[in-house]
Formats: C-alpha cells, structure tokens, sequence
C-alpha cells in the first residue's frame, strides 16, 4: 500500500495512506478545520450546537422549569438551517427534540437537589455539541 506526505516549508507535516484534496481558500479561517467538503458543489459544510438555560438555577421542587436551548450554527458562525433531532443528555440519559430553523429546547426539572450536567450527543456533521449546567436547590 502506497503512503503519501504531505509537506509544507520543506517539511513532512502529515502522512497519509491516500492523495488528499487540496482546496485553495481566501483566508486562513480556523473555523474550516472539522468542516466536511462537498466536491461536487464546492462547500463546506459543519455546524455547531450551543446550549442556553433561561434559569441556571430551580428548586428541586418537580415544578420549578428551566428551559434549555440548543441553537445550531453553521461552521462559519452563520444561523443554521437545521431541522433534524438533537440528542440532549442529562447526567446520562438522552432526550431526542426536533430541531426547528437550528432551535429546539427541552424543559428540565428535578425532585432532587444537585448539579445537573446537560450536554447534546449529535455526530455526523456536528463539529462541536454544547454543554451547559443546571443547579436544583433543596
């Protein structure tokens, strides 16, 4: 099996085990980095999902409501037309919400005191998932 370099300043900066697509850009834009590249139509694609709670803090009452928020941006920071599932989880169990215009938001309430973790679980073409904390005081 062939193996291919790739060099940059006269340096070997990667190896690869196929010829890699190289794609002339106008800028050095981090934000590229993890995107996924269409040949065919000549974009990138990539999104990332933020998480927001109206109330980081509840009472651990079963009636107190937080409301948390994923709202999914495309790679380049710019709002994402996303309409498929996002994957919440809380301290390990996920809840599935339909992402409407790259929104979807879940309720959160808790009969027990504690930190809760909220986290979203996507993959694919999700570059990077959110995370955020809800405290329930007793």
């Amino acid at each position: 099996m062939n193996h291919y370099v790739q060099i940059e300043n006269s340096k070997v900066h990667t190896i690869m085990p196929s010829i890699s697509l190289i794609v002339k850009v106008d800028t050095e834009d981090k934000r590229l980095l993890g995107t996924t590249y269409d040949e065919a139509t000549g974009t990138f694609t990539g999104y990332r999902i933020a998480l927001t709670v109206d109330k980081p803090t509840i009472t651990a009452d079963g009636v107190d409501t937080a409301t948390i928020t994923a709202t999914v941006t495309n790679w380049d920071d710019t709002p994402a037309n996303f309409n498929e599932n996002i994957i919440f989880e809380v301290n390990g169990q996920q809840v599935t919400e339909p992402a409407v215009g790259g929104v979807a938001s879940i309720p959160f309430t808790s009969l027990e005191a504690g930190v809760y973790s909220v986290v979203t679980k996507n993959e694919g073409y999700v570059m990077k998932n959110g995370s955020v904390e809800v405290t329930a005081n007793a």
